[in-house]
C-alpha cells in the first residue's frame, strides 16, 4: 500500500458526498497502481470545478534519492511545459491588452536581428506552434544566456512556412520569452510575480527556488540523461551537463542554461496554483486576463492542421492516443515532460490536475499519455454520474 498524506480540508469538502468518495478512492486505486509499478515515485492531485477544489490528496514519493520523502499536496513541482499556457502565453495576451504589443503583429518589429525567413512570423503563429521551428535543439550548445539563445533562433532554419502546420516546439515559446522581455524591458520572473501570482495570490509559484524550499520540491533525473542522449545523438558537442540528481533545479536544458526559465520551461508549483491558474481561466477572471482575452485562448486557432491549438493551450484531440480524447469539445490543457498535466472541461465544470515526477531517479520507458488518459477517463465517468444523480 502507498502511503497517502490526507488533508483535511478536502475531508470535509468530499463528506457526504458519496460520489466524491468513491472518486477519492478509484483515484488512489489507480494512482496506487501506477506508483507500485514504477511508473513515477509519488504524485499530488486535485479535482475541482469553477467554484473551488472538491478534492486533493498525494500519494507515494517527492523524492527517493538521494532521500526519501512523502509527497504531500504542498509538494512543489517542476511543472516543465505547463509553463507555456500559464505563464508565457498568459504574460503574451496580458501584454497585448495592455497594448505592448499586438498578437497579430511580426515578432521581428520588436526583434528585428530575425532574418527575412522569420519576417512574417507573429505572435499568434508562435503561440499556436505553427511558427515554423523544429520541436527542440539545444540553444545552449550555442553558447548560454540571451544573446546567445536568439542568435540560435536566429540560424535555425524553419521546417516550414508560418501558419500552414502545426507543429508542437519549444522554440518557439523561447522567442516568445526574448521577445517578452525586449517588448517590456522588465525580467519575465517579476512581470509574473505582478501580473499573475500576487493577482491569484499565489504562493507556491516560483522560478529558480532557493535552496531553503530544496525538501518541498518534487526531484527530477540524474544527470539530464535524456538531454545528453538527445545532444550526442545530433552530433553536438556540450560539456557543462549537470552530473548530479536534479531536485530543485529545472530540468529542461534550455531553461536552465538560460539562468532557470526560457518561456518553454522553468515554472515550480503545486497543484493549488496549477489548479487557480486553470480556473482564472474558466471562470474568465479578470484578477489574471480580461475576459475576452481568456475566452480567444480557448478558440482553435489551427483547425485542419496536425493538432488543435489555442493560445498556448492544447485543445482536444480525436487522435485515440490523446489524453483529451474524452474531454468535451471546448476543452483545453496542457503537459510536461516531468508529469504533470492540468485539463479544464468548461462543459462539464471540471477542473483536473495531476502533478507526478516521472522522470526521478531517472528517464524510464512510459506511456504517460496513456496514464493521463485513464487518470481522465474515470475521473469524467465518476463526474457525469455525479452530475445526473
Amino acid at each position: 500500500m502507498v502511503e497517502a498524506i490526507p488533508d483535511a480540508g478536502n475531508r470535509s469538502a468530499i463528506a457526504g458526498d458519496d460520489s466524491l468518495i468513491v472518486l477519492r478512492q478509484r483515484i488512489h486505486r489507480f494512482l496506487e497502481e501506477e506508483i507500485g509499478v514504477g511508473s513515477f515515485p509519488g504524485a499530488s492531485y486535485i479535482i475541482g470545478d469553477s467554484s473551488g477544489i472538491r478534492i486533493q490528496d498525494a500519494l507515494g514519493h517527492s523524492v527517493l534519492k538521494p532521500a526519501k520523502i512523502l509527497a504531500s499536496i504542498d509538494t512543489i513541482y517542476d511543472v516543465a511545459s505547463l509553463t507555456k499556457p500559464l505563464i508565457t502565453a498568459t504574460l503574451i495576451m496580458r501584454a497585448a491588452s495592455m497594448g505592448l504589443l499586438d498578437l497579430a503583429t511580426s515578432v521581428s518589429a520588436y526583434l528585428p536581428e530575425l532574418g527575412p525567413d522569420k519576417r512574417d512570423l507573429t505572435f499568434l503563429d508562435l503561440l499556436t506552434h505553427r511558427g515554423g521551428f523544429q520541436a527542440w535543439y539545444p540553444l545552449y550548445s550555442n553558447g548560454i544566456g540571451d544573446r546567445a539563445y536568439l542568435e540560435a533562433l536566429v540560424k535555425r532554419p524553419l521546417r516550414y512556412r508560418p501558419g500552414t502546420r502545426e507543429i508542437y516546439s519549444c522554440l518557439g515559446f523561447v522567442l516568445l520569452h526574448l521577445t517578452l522581455k525586449r517588448v517590456s524591458g522588465r525580467k519575465v520572473e517579476d512581470l509574473a510575480r505582478e501580473w499573475i501570482f500576487d493577482p491569484l495570490s499565489l504562493r507556491d509559484s516560483h522560478f529558480s527556488p532557493q535552496p531553503s524550499m530544496k525538501y518541498r520540491i518534487a526531484a527530477t533525473e540524474w544527470g539530464n540523461s535524456n538531454e545528453r542522449r538527445m545532444v550526442a545523438k545530433r552530433g553536438l558537442n556540450f560539456h557543462s551537463f549537470r552530473r548530479y540528481m536534479i531536485w530543485g533545479e529545472v530540468n529542461d536544458g534550455n531553461a536552465y542554461y538560460m539562468g532557470g526559465m526560457a518561456g518553454n520551461a522553468g515554472l515550480f508549483s503545486t497543484a493549488h496554483d496549477v489548479f487557480r491558474i486553470a480556473q482564472a481561466y474558466l471562470n474568465g477572471d479578470s484578477a489574471l486576463l480580461p475576459a475576452e482575452m481568456a475566452g480567444l485562448s480557448r478558440r482553435n486557432f489551427t483547425p485542419g492542421l496536425e493538432e488543435n491549438r489555442g493560445l498556448g493551450w492544447q485543445l482536444p484531440s480525436p487522435r485515440p492516443e490523446s489524453p483529451s480524447v474524452m474531454l468535451s469539445e471546448g476543452s483545453f490543457g496542457h503537459t510536461g515532460f516531468t508529469g504533470t498535466s492540468v485539463w479544464v472541461d468548461p462543459e462539464r465544470d471540471l477542473i483536473m490536475v495531476l502533478l507526478t515526477n516521472r522522470l526521478h531517479p531517472s528517464v524510464q520507458p512510459l506511456n504517460m499519455q496513456s496514464i493521463r488518459r485513464k487518470f481522465h477517463l474515470l475521473v469524467c465517468e465518476q463526474w457525469d454520474e455525479r452530475r445526473s444523480s
